[in-house]
């Protein structure tokens, strides 16, 4: 949400390209490996690169539009989201944020096959709290 409003992106892998940034975090996120999550049937090639640009770019114009494109940053080859910029549930809860983790419900973007190693490592991590 941006000022109580939900983001509604209008094209499901510019959506798919935020939620994988903020999965990645400061950890960033390369054109190659966008390309494998976001398109896993596609060849990374030329045309998947230009695919990946353009996403990427809506994405910015999205963020741009409303006022928040400063929690993108890019690296070298690597663009990431920049944690601090950002409330997230995610992040309190690999912080260990108690409250965060009890009420997780081991949900965690089920629409992306791309996350199930994190709901993995989330579900690990509610286990040791035992809450």
């Amino acid at each position: 949400t941006v000022d109580g409003e939900r983001l509604s992106l209008s094209r499901a892998k510019t959506e798919e390209l935020l939620a994988l940034m903020v999965d990645r975090g400061k950890a960033g996120v390369s054109t190659g490996e966008i390309i494998s999550c976001l398109w896993p049937e596609r060849l990374d090639d030329e045309k998947s690169k230009s695919l990946c640009r353009m996403t990427f770019k809506r994405l910015l114009d999205f963020l741009r539009e409303k006022g928040i494109d400063d929690i993108i940053a890019a690296e070298g080859r690597r663009k990431f989201l920049l944690e601090e910029k950002v409330e997230c549930d995610l992040y309190r809860f690999l912080a260990g944020d108690e409250r965060v983790v009890r009420i997780y419900n081991g949900e965690y973007l089920r629409e992306y096959s791309w996350a199930e190693e994190r709901v993995a490592q989330l579900n690990n991590i509610k286990k040791s709290f035992k809450v």
